[in-house]
């Protein structure tokens, strides 16, 4: 659609707009949207429109706080009763790949 003929809404912003405007592809807003995890939005006809008094919120949720230096000197997770020498044996692996002939051979003799 054409500009001139693109409505203006209130408190809302053009899906292309907003795209340029938090400095993301249209196509990321688009992925965001069919996973429930983008900004609140509306829709008005085929056209999306994101809901200005949103953003602020949406641009919270984002927000990483990394864990302090000394969390991460800590052991990650306690000692439990499952020590090394109480621990369940370990499977014998598996081959892999295909079965040789004389691995098929040798089943079918037992048999």
């Amino acid at each position: 659609m054409t500009e001139w003929k693109r409505k203006k809404i209130p408190g809302h912003t053009p899906e292309r707009q907003q795209a340029e405007k938090l400095g993301f592809a249209l196509d990321t807003l688009r992925k965001w949207r069919r996973q429930g995890t983008g900004q609140a939005y509306i829709v008005v006809g085929r056209e999306i429109h994101y809901v200005d008094a949103d953003e602020p919120r949406w641009l919270a949720s984002l927000k990483v706080v990394p864990p302090r230096r000394e969390a991460l000197t800590e052991p990650r997770h306690e000692p439990n009763d499952m020590s090394v020498e109480h621990a369940a044996p370990a499977m014998p692996k598996r081959p892999r790949g295909r079965p040789r002939k004389a691995d098929t051979m040798a089943g079918v003799a037992a048999t």
